[in-house]
């Protein structure tokens, strides 16, 4: 089985699972790196999963461009596209991602994947971007995304709790990153047929049993060699539900 630039693409707006989902997609064969982010304790007690190397570049882009991961509204007033590429290309953001972590990462029973809420800010910018980059003497294939939803009342309860915002604030925060996941990168996933994967948060750590083996099938329909060795599907899927049934809403 031939290597291939298959990529993974967990967003979200933050706290609404994200971290959870990138885990799972780790123990269901996903390379996340060895560069991640590790979070507080009582928040993330297993860690972000972020790759630092491209969050750090995610955050230079968004301040580039006046915005802080969460205080976001610059993104409905400035020339999205042609403002955001530019900050990507500037940091050398495609290096990054293909040079360092696909080529690296992807083998034939694994590929690269990574996580960032922040991504729900430029991801149709990141999705068109690979979609149309050649790689390896092949054209990039299109990149596979989970977008993980949360009711916006609970996020904000989770950004007091863990960030010490005002209620206004971390209603703010939500309802600024559902928004622009719903009018813009929704849409966009859509007209260009883009496989993605809606997860909602309540219905995962109440039905992992369920909904794991969905994000399970998905991956593996997509980006079959996860599904190899085949000895190893049932023990992956196993750990990827235990680990999501010791936390609570």
């Amino acid at each position: 089985m031939a290597v291939t630039d298959k990529i993974v693409i967990i967003t979200g707006c933050h706290r609404s699972g994200t971290s959870l989902t990138a885990y799972i997609c780790s123990e269901l064969g996903v390379q996340l790196g060895n560069n991640l982010l590790v979070g507080p304790k009582f928040s993330n007690p297993d860690g972000h999963f972020e790759d630092l190397d491209l969050l750090n570049i995610h955050d230079k882009v968004l301040l580039e461009n006046h915005m802080l991961w969460h205080n976001i509204d610059k993104a409905f007033h400035i020339d999205r596209y042609n403002d955001l590429l530019r900050s990507l290309d500037k940091h050398n953001y495609w290096y990054v991602l293909y040079e360092q972590k696909i080529k690296k990462y992807n083998t034939i029973d694994t590929c690269f994947g990574y996580k960032d809420p922040r991504l729900s800010v430029f991801l149709d910018i990141v999705v068109d971007k690979i979609r149309r980059e050649k790689r390896y003497d092949n054209i990039i294939n299109t990149p596979v995304i989970l977008l993980c939803w949360r009711n916006p009342h609970s996020i904000a309860h989770s950004l007091i709790k863990r960030d010490h915002f005002t209620l206004p604030k971390a209603l703010s925060v939500a309802a600024q990153y559902q928004f622009i996941l719903s009018t813009v990168i929704v849409p966009h996933l859509i007209r260009h047929n883009i496989p993605t994967l809606h997860i909602q948060f309540e219905q995962l750590v109440r039905r992992p049993d369920k909904i794991v083996p969905v994000i399970q099938s998905f991956l593996y329909k997509y980006i079959p060699q996860l599904a190899h060795p085949k000895q190893l599907l049932e023990h992956r899927l196993q750990k990827a539900i235990n680990i999501v049934r010791v936390r609570e809403l």
